[in-house]
């Protein structure tokens, strides 16, 4: 995916990207990995898409310069309000990202399990800057998250059973850097 790409294009080289990385979460699969050039883009939702233990689907920044400004709002009606959102998926991995001043949460994790987020850095967030509900296995390491405007940085919440939360850098939020919760399980 690339800041100057297509999204009529075939996606399989840097010369024929995407320009969206909705075009790319529309048509990933398992094993599948989105290389993200530098570049400004669009809020992104990743729905429904499974990878497995071998064979992850992957989206990674290829520099430090792959920013989503979210351009989301209260609506939610489709839900836009969170720069990333990753909703009924497993084994997913992001790698790199940034995000800046996401409507709600920079990332939002929702009922995926196996997901990895790592190496991201989600700034000034309206709410959190990366955000999981009723999500197991999921890791979260080696990411930055400041400046979230009502709550905190990292908040795992809704009884995400067995997460690994390690190495991040939290700061400058209004509530709590790291922010864990269980609840009861959710009958969906």
């Amino acid at each position: 995916v690339s800041g100057t790409g297509n999204d009529g294009s075939n996606g399989l080289t840097a010369g024929t990207a995407w320009r969206t990385l909705q075009k790319a979460a529309d048509t990933v699969a398992a094993g599948d990995i989105v290389e993200v050039l530098d570049g400004s883009y669009s809020r992104f939702t990743i729905s429904n898409k499974h990878g497995s233990a071998g064979a992850r689907i992957v989206f990674r920044a290829q520099g430090t310069g792959a920013i989503i400004n979210s351009g989301t709002s209260s609506s939610v009606s489709p839900d836009n309000r969170d720069s990333i959102k990753i909703t009924y998926c497993s084994y997913i991995t992001i790698h790199g990202l940034r995000t800046a001043n996401s409507w709600r949460a920079g990332c939002r994790v929702d009922y995926s399990h196996n997901t990895t987020v790592q190496g991201c850095v989600f700034g000034d967030g309206g709410t959190w800057g990366l955000f999981t509900n009723y999500s197991d296995d999921c890791v979260i390491e080696g990411n930055e998250c400041y400046g979230s405007q009502r709550e905190h940085g990292i908040y795992h919440s809704n009884g995400g059973d067995r997460a690994i939360i390690r190495g991040n850098y939290c700061h400058n939020n209004a509530a709590c850097g790291v922010q864990i919760n269980a609840d009861p399980a959710a009958i969906v």
